[in-house]
C-alpha cells in the first residue's frame, strides 16, 4: 500500500490530505513529527522526543485503524508505553475492518470512545 502511495506521490508534505485539521489546536511550541511509513517509530526520533518529555502514556487517534494506528499501538506497547486508542477517533475504509482492528488491539491496550476518555 505505502509503495503505491509513494509511486503516485500521495501524501506529500503540505498537500491535500496532509494538512492539520483546522480546529486542531496545533501550537507553534508543540512537537511536530513527520513519519515516513506506516510504522510511527520507523526512521524518526519519536522515541527520543517522548523520553525527553517524560511521556508514559500515548493516546492514539488517526487514519487507517488497521495499518498506522495498529502499527503505532503495537510498537508503543512493545516499548512499555501505556497506550489508549480512542476508537471513534480512528477511521479506515470500512466499518468491518475498523472493528476488527479495534478488537485485535483491545487484547493489548485500552480502547475508549471519545466520550469516555479522560486524560
Amino acid at each position: 500500500m505505502l509503495s503505491q502511495t509513494r509511486l503516485h506521490r500521495g501524501f506529500q508534505p503540505e498537500t491535500l490530505g496532509t494538512e492539520y485539521y483546522r480546529n486542531l489546536d496545533a501550537r507553534y511550541d508543540n512537537v511536530h513529527i513527520v513519519t515516513h511509513g506506516i510504522g510511527t517509530f520507523y526512521a524518526i526520533d519519536l522515541e527520543a522526543v517522548l523520553l525527553g518529555h517524560g511521556t508514559e502514556r500515548l493516546v492514539l487517534t488517526g487514519v487507517s485503524t488497521d495499518y498506522v494506528v495498529q502499527s503505532c499501538t503495537r510498537e508503543a506497547h512493545d516499548r512499555d508505553y501505556e497506550v489508549v486508542v480512542v476508537g471513534d477517533a480512528c477511521i479506515v475504509a470500512t466499518r468491518e475492518i475498523h472493528l476488527l482492528a479495534l478488537v485485535s488491539l483491545g487484547r493489548l491496550v485500552a480502547i475508549h470512545s471519545s466520550d469516555q476518555y479522560t486524560p
